[in-house]
Order: C-alpha cells, then sequence, then structure tokens
C-alpha cells in the first residue's frame, strides 16, 4: 500500500495520502503499466513490421474459417 501512495505522489495525484478503495485499483493498474512496461492495448507488443504483415494472414484464416473463402 505504502508503493502506491508513494507513486501516485510521484505522479502528482492529489489524493495520495488518502487512497480510498476505488483509488487504489487505478493506482494499482497504473504502477503496473509503468513497472511492466504494458499498455492498455495488451500484453503483447508486436514491432509494426510484423503486426503488419501478420494482419493479412490473420484476417484470411478468420475469413477461411468464417466461410468467407
Amino acid at each position: 500500500m505504502e508503493d502506491l501512495k508513494i507513486f501516485s505522489k510521484n505522479q502528482g495525484a492529489m489524493e495520495a495520502n488518502d487512497l480510498t478503495h476505488w483509488d487504489t485499483g487505478f493506482w494499482a493498474e497504473r504502477l503496473r503499466e509503468s513497472k511492466y512496461d504494458i499498455n492498455e492495448v495488451g500484453s503483447l507488443s508486436l514491432p509494426p513490421s510484423l503486426s503488419l504483415s501478420l494482419s493479412p494472414s490473420i484476417f484470411s484464416l478468420f475469413a477461411y474459417n468464417v466461410g468467407w473463402f
């Protein structure tokens, strides 16, 4: 809990000294994101070149399974 208070205070949160139960969830997530370099989109980050080359392949696989091809 002290880690959350210190982190939120360093981030400029006005409620840092008196965190309530709804604040702890928010600040715990921000602390986790900063520690492990995780973004909101997901934990899997692909390089742009790889994600572009996989996109048509994934779409084709989906379309085939759905019966579009």
